[in-house]
């Protein structure tokens, strides 16, 4: 069976303008120093030559012993131009074998621009300090090659940007909390994603662990660590939704159906309402939405089984059905529906033949139903023995063996059915107006049971929720006299089919 599993200094070179030697003309540039030592010393000339178009100056110095003897030195000055004087040093700096532009200082072969500080090769732009070859913008301080922008601080590599400081982070996650839906899509409905707040999700991740070990080395399912309960349910709007109502759906468009009379009524997420069916249908328990957007309603006095297209047409569908209370669509175009006056569990293929699954005392009062695909195990109730029971399909949709208890509720009357994404199934006992949920592993066997909600209204079934506006991590539970309940329990529904 197929199953269903669930980011060069001033910055120019400096040469002789034109200049050639015939150019250059004696000028006294302030006259000659002829000066003698009076004390009998030697005697100094200085002449100073400068060319025509004051691009080159020559200043000799001739030094005359006491004894005759002359000595003559020629010192060529620095190039000029415009009357300007050229130096390698420029505008009050000093540089010694590196470049400095407009009032900063370098030490040790770096570059500053624009008054800014750089010491062992780091670049620093507008006014911050580098050290140890990290690059510094906008008056941040850089340090052991990191990256800062706009004024933070950065320390060993990080990069901070705004004013922030980074270290070295190490991003720890709590081995017992997982980030829950936003990661993941509703499985039965595409719109809706979860509260990113939400922790402990066990859908999403099952590696979540809380420190122990499964039987296969790894760490424990998740589905270990959703919520026990009780919870507290939280009535959806101020009074009653529906009236008389047996049953809801969703249709994962953003409705819940429900009965109000004799019209099947859709109320959105905001409590606005609208009537789907065209004619009345006065006898409707179960409700559940086939995958092609038809909803199948069980019209228990009619004993048959009704379609209401999306455009609110009622269609006769399937007949002979003594007294039809619960229905499940599942994805393979079967419907379950159990019979409680007939005490039968039937399955209605694609094409609207019945085939009988269960019949005599084990389908006595059948009452609620639901298909696990993942398990090929089908669950209906007893309601007037309190029982839950499964019984095992095969790739064909035909029962295999006898049916086997699940477990009971003392004094209960199990009616409506759901299931989570980690295969537990909830019952709703609508003889004392609990929600029970059991525990089940693999093979559908009960590890663990128990009251997990009490309501102070009647309630007989209940469904996850699907479609916008609605959580699919809370069922929704009714019953006559058509309140509605949201219980948040913690985990997924299972995925079921909804409008396309």
């Amino acid at each position: 069976m197929r199953r269903m599993g669930l980011v060069g200094v001033l910055g120019l070179s400096v040469g002789w303008i034109g200049g050639c030697s015939d150019d250059i003309e004696e000028a006294t540039s302030g006259g000659v120093d002829d000066t003698a030592d009076s004390s009998g010393g030697p005697t100094t000339v200085t002449t100073t030559i400068t060319s025509a178009d004051t691009t080159a100056t020559t200043t000799q110095t001739e030094t005359t012993d006491p004894d005759g003897t002359s000595t003559v030195t020629t010192d060529d000055g620095p190039a000029t131009t415009d009357g300007g004087t050229t130096d390698t040093t420029t505008s009050g700096d000093t540089t010694s074998g590196d470049t400095t532009t407009s009032g900063g200082t370098t030490t040790d072969g770096g570059t500053t621009t624009d008054g800014g500080t750089t010491t062992d090769g780091g670049a620093t732009t507008d006014g911050g300090t580098t050290t140890d070859g990290g690059t510094t913008t906008d008056g941040g301080t850089t340090t052991d090659g990191g990256t800062t922008t706009d004024g933070g601080t950065t320390t060993d590599g990080g990069t901070t940007t705004d004013g922030g400081t980074t270290g070295i982070t190490t991003i720890t996650t709590d081995p017992t909390i997982t980030t829950d839906p936003t990661i993941t899509t509703d499985p039965t409905d595409p719109t809706i994603t979860t509260d990113p707040t939400v922790t402990t999700d066990p859908t999403t991740d099952p590696s979540t662990t809380d420190g122990g070990t499964d039987s296969t080395g790894g760490t424990p399912d998740a589905c270990d660590l959703i919520p026990s309960g009780p919870f507290t349910p939280v009535m959806a709007g101020s009074g009653p939704l529906f009236d008389g109502s047996e049953d809801l759906a969703f249709d994962g468009l953003g409705h819940l159906a429900g009965q109000d009379q004799g019209d099947i009524v859709l109320v959105m997420a905001d409590l606005t309402t609208s009537v789907l069916n065209a004619t009345p249908m006065p006898n409707v328990f179960g409700m559940r939405y086939r995958d092609d957007g038809d909803l199948v309603a069980a019209d228990f006095g009619g004993d048959e089984l009704l379609l209401v297209s999306p455009g609110g047409v009622v269609t006769s569908w399937v007949s002979g059905i003594d007294g039809p209370n619960g229905v499940y669509p599942d994805f393979f175009g079967n419907v379950w529906v159990t019979e409680f006056v007939g005490g039968r569990v039937l399955r209605v293929d694609d094409t609207g033949n019945l085939h009988t699954i269960v019949n005599g005392a084990a389908a006595t009062s059948a009452n609620g139903i639901v298909f696990d695909d993942t398990r090929d195990l089908l669950f209906f109730t007893n309601y007037e023995s309190g029982t839950i029971r499964r019984i095992a399909i095969d790739v064909d949709f035909a029962p295999v063996g006898p049916t086997a208890v699940v477990g009971t509720i003392p004094g209960g009357g199990p009616d409506g059915l759901a299931l989570d994404v980690c295969g537990n199934l909830y019952v709703v006992d609508e003889m004392n107006d609990d929600l029970w949920r059991f525990e089940l592993d693999d093979a559908g066997v009960a590890t663990g049971s128990g009251a997990i909600a009490s309501f102070d209204t009647g309630v007989s079934n209940a469904q996850f929720g699907s479609g916008a506006g609605f959580t699919n991590l809370a069922l929704y539970v009714t019953g006559d006299p058509g309140t509605v309940w949201i219980v948040d329990v913690g985990v997924h529904g299972a995925a079921y089919p909804t409008a396309p």
